[in-house]
C-alpha cells in the first residue's frame, strides 16, 4: 500500500489504513485498529473525504466502546 502513495487516487491510502483498522477491529485488536484509524484520518485529503471521514468516525466511535 505504502507503494502507492504516488498515486494520482489520494484516497487509496486513507481507504486503505480504514479497512485493515476494520479488520483489526474484528479481530478484536483495538489498541492497532485505533492507530490504523489516525493514520487514515491524518492522511484524508481526497476527493471522497466526507466519505472516508464518516466511515472513520463510525469505526472509532466502534472502537472506543
Amino acid at each position: 500500500v505504502l507503494a502507492l502513495t504516488g498515486l494520482a487516487e489520494k484516497w487509496v491510502l486513507p481507504m486503505s489504513r480504514f479497512l485493515k483498522a476494520k479488520a483489526k477491529y474484528f479481530l478484536g485488536a483495538k489498541p492497532e485498529a485505533k492507530a490504523l484509524l489516525i493514520e487514515a484520518q491524518n492522511s484524508n485529503g481526497s476527493e471522497f473525504v466526507d466519505l472516508i471521514q464518516s466511515r472513520i468516525e463510525w469505526l472509532k466511535r466502534r472502537v472506543e466502546r
